[in-house]
């Protein structure tokens, strides 16, 4: 059980508190980077294309990989999982791209889980570089299932350096340019904190775990801000008159209708 003093407790109201575990030894992270985030006490509604991008190269082995993908699931279920709302995406990588699902594959979260949950293990070295390019030329179209008005964030995970870092840096910029929001998760001794600042969209969007057993103690922030990505979407909580100029709701909401 963590002491008062192991703990950075910001009470956000009520419903809304968030913990940052700073005693774990296994738990890494950058304490210049915390900031207050609120995690909603309901899924997060906002309209959202979320692409997870997630390593399977040989280092991990079959038990890591596991723990990768029980990490995903906890994320998807952050979220409200249909078409007006977040939609989810999946490749895995090592030597070469494998294309999971598209955002329009699955429009439950009971669905995309199950989905999750199949996912092989295929092994190999570590291609970043071919996912990040992926995820621009095969996810974020309309044939996949991307909408022009949701937000687009991608959640990467790895456990290492890049085979190819220079091509990893071409890459992932030009991710960052079509406005895909980057999040970069490393975990483990074996990743390089440039690189993964390098895949990321911006500093605060980098986390880090010591080993796959701690992913737990990341799960909650790295949801807040995808979640955060999502609603920042222009003219979320707007005022509206029976429609959105994008895929979001006009719902009654405080006594006023807004886009939702």
């Amino acid at each position: 059980m963590l002491s008062l003093h192991a703990s950075i407790i910001i009470s956000l109201s009520a419903r809304l508190t968030f913990l940052f575990d700073v005693s774990r030894p296994t738990f890494h992270s950058d304490l210049s980077l915390l900031k207050c985030v609120c995690f909603p006490g309901e899924p997060c509604r906002a309209p959202l294309d979320l692409l997870f991008v997630v390593d399977s190269s040989g280092s991990l082995g079959q038990d890591n990989f596991n723990k990768e993908l029980a990490f995903v699931e906890k994320i998807i279920n952050s979220f409200d999982v249909n078409p007006q709302g977040a939609q989810v995406a999946m490749l895995t990588f090592s030597t070469s791209v494998k294309k999971q699902f598209c955002f329009n594959e699955h429009t439950t979260k009971e669905s995309v889980n199950k989905a999750v949950k199949n996912v092989p293990y295929p092994r190999g070295v570590t291609m970043t570089h071919l996912a990040l390019e992926s995820a621009m030329n095969d996810y974020y179209i309309s044939t996949c299932g991307a909408r022009p008005n949701a937000a687009k964030v991608t959640v990467v995970v790895t456990d290492g350096m890049s085979t190819y870092p220079e091509s990893t840096k071409a890459a992932a910029p030009a991710l960052h340019a079509t406005g895909v929001k980057v999040v970069s998760i490393g975990i483990g001794s074996g990743v390089s904190q440039d690189e993964l600042k390098i895949i990321a969209s911006s500093g605060d969007l980098v986390f880090s775990a010591n080993n796959f057993d701690v992913l737990d103690a990341i799960e909650k922030e790295v949801s807040a801000t995808a979640c955060e990505a999502a609603t920042s979407l222009p003219g979320y909580l707007e005022g509206c008159a029976g429609s959105c100029s994008s895929n979001l709701l006009c719902m009654a909401k405080n006594g006023e209708d807004v886009c939702d």
